[in-house]
């Protein structure tokens, strides 16, 4: 199972070429695109269980706002 820690990954962050706010707008339009939300769960083992609006609010709880830089605020 791939584990990483918030603060690795906020440097791994910091070392792309997008924003915080342009990095939340394009995960949140990726969260209302059925077409991903499919794409996503084909990617998994069939037998893992997971449920995509608990993983999206997690890595937005837990990741994207540890990131530096100014919210995204749309919707």
């Amino acid at each position: 199972q791939f584990q990483q820690s918030p603060e690795a990954i906020n440097l791994i962050f910091q070392q792309v070429l997008i924003s915080r706010a342009q990095f939340e707008a394009n995960l949140h339009g990726k969260s209302i695109d059925s077409d991903f939300r499919d794409d996503m769960q084909q990617l998994l083992h069939p037998d893992i269980k997971w449920d995509f609006d608990l993983a999206f609010n997690t890595v937005n709880s837990k990741i994207i706002e540890c990131l530096p830089g100014e919210s995204w605020q749309g919707a």
